[in-house]
């Protein structure tokens, strides 16, 4: 996926981030579903646990704007003064190329998600079953039948209020971006966005806190 320009020139969205917090509680359930319902089936359950973040390191992540604003919030307003510098030195020393979330931190507990909260739906829908992702795999590839396969009605749900955010409205012109599979399709992966508003929000935070 190619590097694309932010295109909200605040993050001070109050609506926007309505919406996130409604779009991800849509998500939950919808993957919450999607587990019971393979626990039925099966009587399986995800195998992945804390600290477990390969699909943090080595995969495709693709973000839709919208989220993305929403973790440029968090990152800005949630987060400490010193999980703001781990994460504006990951972003200023991003290798072009790289698919290491610049949002995962290492601690002393461990790999941790820094906006866990505030996570993109591509993470939420992520889970791997029998046994956690080995360093350097990509399950999808692998194993594809071991990943949970999202809930389509709850996705759609979910794409059709992220959609007015890129100028699609009206319930027909909806109907076709979600046929047309558009807000995947118009997603960036992660480390392609352009995170410029980011690193400036994040040096004025941490310049206030010193």
């Amino acid at each position: 996926m190619k590097s694309s320009h932010f295109p909200f020139s605040s993050i001070d969205n109050a609506q926007l981030l309505r919406t996130l917090e409604y779009v991800y509680r849509l998500i939950n359930k919808g993957v919450d579903e999607a587990i019971e319902l393979r626990r039925e089936q099966t009587g399986a359950l995800p195998a992945c646990g804390k600290g477990c973040c390969v699909c943090c390191i080595n995969q495709v992540i693709p973000v839709s704007h919208p989220e993305m604003a929403g973790v440029f919030h968090y990152a800005a307003t949630s987060l400490s003064v010193e999980r703001q510098q781990t994460i504006l030195d990951h972003l200023t020393n991003l290798t072009p190329g790289s698919l290491r979330c610049p949002f995962l931190l290492t601690e002393k507990e461990g790999k941790i998600c820094s906006i866990y909260p505030m996570r993109p739906i591509a993470c939420r829908q992520y889970h791997v079953y029998n046994f956690p992702c080995r360093e350097n795999e990509d399950a999808m590839a692998t194993r594809p039948s071991d990943v949970l396969i999202p809930n389509r009605k709850w996705a759609h749900r979910v794409f059709s209020l992220l959609l007015p955010y890129y100028g699609i409205q009206g319930t027909e012109n909806i109907q076709t971006a979600l046929k047309a599979n558009t807000l995947p399709r118009m997603s960036v992966e992660l480390t392609s966005h352009d995170f410029s508003m980011l690193i400036q929000l994040l040096s004025d935070s941490i310049d206030s806190g010193l």
